[in-house]
Formats: structure tokens, sequence, C-alpha cells
């Protein structure tokens, strides 16, 4: 899947020269990144010149120069890298006062900023609350007390590569939490309701209960967590929520135990391929 095209210099690549800065700028259009790639030698009005320029997929750039972090992709933040001596170093101008940054700290180590590590000691300056989290390259999984990425909110990319955040960016994502919360319990009831209707039209299927047979009994595992499961045969099968609000049917194929998805807002349109994999009449 490609994340957009970059700009780059056609010198760096007709002569495969090496790439020593990037930045990320406001991207131009939907399929922009809105990183540029430059040697560091180019002077303004070479950039200015469109002939000098090229548009690239970033994916090409990446795999030209495995050097290049390549979660840069997934950033959203304006910010630039450049290579010295070998190894890309973080650009990044930060007036925030020390007593207001929390470092990402390896509590086995005791150094700062290893994401390889699987545990980071994080110690609020401004409170003296002391917290872990259990991280992997660049992705915070967990936060006690609140998971730092969690149903779409998390803190800035910027914040794990600078190797800290501020009180004012925490604040803010507090803030964003609670906000998506209140809209989970919302959207909770909306599928909710949805997977009710699957449940229930399901039940009224003729035989239903010796096709699924005695021991696995259609049966909703946790409405809570918006789950129909039921197996024939040893084959999962899964009815659930899916993103906007959508029920799935999730089946497993014979072959290879591989899972096929098969989506629709309608509850007939679920039943009617259930009543197609088990030729129900």
């Amino acid at each position: 899947m490609s994340r957009g095209y970059c700009l780059v210099p056609k010198r760096i690549i007709d002569n495969n020269l090496e790439i020593k800065y990037i930045y990320r700028e406001q991207p131009d259009s939907k399929d922009d990144s809105g990183w540029r790639f430059f040697e560091g030698k180019e002077s303004d009005d070479f950039v200015k010149n469109s002939d000098n320029m090229g548009l690239y997929d970033i994916e090409t750039i990446l795999e030209k120069d495995p050097s290049i972090p390549s979660y840069i992709k997934y950033l959203t933040e304006n910010i630039a890298f450049e290579k010295v001596d070998g190894e890309w170093k973080f650009i990044y101008e930060d007036t925030t006062p020390e007593n207001e940054r929390a470092y990402f700290k390896d509590a086995i180590s005791d150094k700062y900023f290893d994401f390889r590590s699987s545990l980071l000691e994080i110690k609020l300056p401004w409170n003296g609350e002391t917290f872990y989290v259990v991280a992997t390259h660049y992705a915070i999984l967990y936060y006690i007390p609140y998971p730092m990425n969690w149903f779409g909110v998390s803190l800035p990319s910027i914040c794990f590569i600078k190797g800290y955040f501020t009180k004012s960016e925490l604040e803010d994502f507090y803030k964003r939490l609670e906000q998506k919360e209140q809209q989970n319990k919302i959207d909770s009831e909306i599928i909710k309701s949805k997977i009710e209707i699957v449940y229930k039209q399901l039940l009224l299927l003729p035989n239903i209960d010796s096709i699924m047979g005695e021991h696995y009994n259609l049966k909703v595992i946790d409405l809570d967590c918006f789950h129909i499961n039921f197996s024939v045969e040893k084959n999962m099968y899964c009815i659930t929520k899916y993103k906007d609000n959508k029920p799935y049917f999730r089946y497993e194929k014979n072959e290879d135990n591989s899972f096929e998805k098969y989506y629709s807002e309608k509850a007939e349109d679920i039943v009617n391929k259930i009543k197609e994999i088990f030729d129900i009449k």
C-alpha cells in the first residue's frame, strides 16, 4: 500500500547520490506524503526550479536507502531529520522547560529513550507520578492507568521520536481520550442493536440447533463486546464489530485455516451468507 509520493531532486535518482537531509511539510494533496528528500547541498533557487525535482513513491525512496527510518511514512507532523556521520538525527527545537518534560526511560537499563526495551518508566516531573509502559519500536502499547494508544487516541508520534512528552501534550491526550470514550458509548449502543438483530434472525433459521450441533449451539459470547461465536466441524465463525459500526461475519476456510471476512450493514445479508455456507433452505 502506497503512502503517497514525495519530492526528490532528479539528480539523486539519476546519479544514485546519497540522501542526507529530509523534512516533512504540509502536503499539497491527498496523494502527497509531504516528505522532501535532499542531498543537503541544494540551494533555494535549485529547489524552486521544478525541472530539477521529481515525484516518486515514498516506498521507492525508502527501499533505495534503507538507512532512512521507515516509520517516517506514518508520521503526520512537519519535522526534519539530518544524516550525521552515517546516522539520522532528529532536528527539533523545543522551548519547553525541562521540568515540564516527561522522558521515556528504560526501567531495566536505566537509560533514556530505548524502544528496544519492553518496559519503560515514565515520571511526571510536575507532580511526581511514576508509571510504566510496555513499548516496542516507536509504538506505545500500554500506559498505566490509561493506554497512550487507545482506540485511535494517542500521544503525538513526535513524542516517541524526541523521547519525551510535555505537560500540555499529556493534558491534550486526556482531553481527546475523554471525548473518544463518550463517542464510544454512543457507538456501542448502535452496534449492539445491529448485532442483536443478526442474532435474533439467526435463531429463526430452520433447524439451526441441529446444524450448529449440540455442543456448539449458536450463542452470544459477550454482547458487551458484540461477538456472536459458534463452531461447526472445528471451523470457527464470528459475527462482530467493524469500523464505522458495521457488523461483519468472519469465517474460517477449510483448506488452510485462514479467515475470510464478509462485510455488510444489513443483517439480512449476513444471515443469507450463513444460509449459503450451510446450505440452509
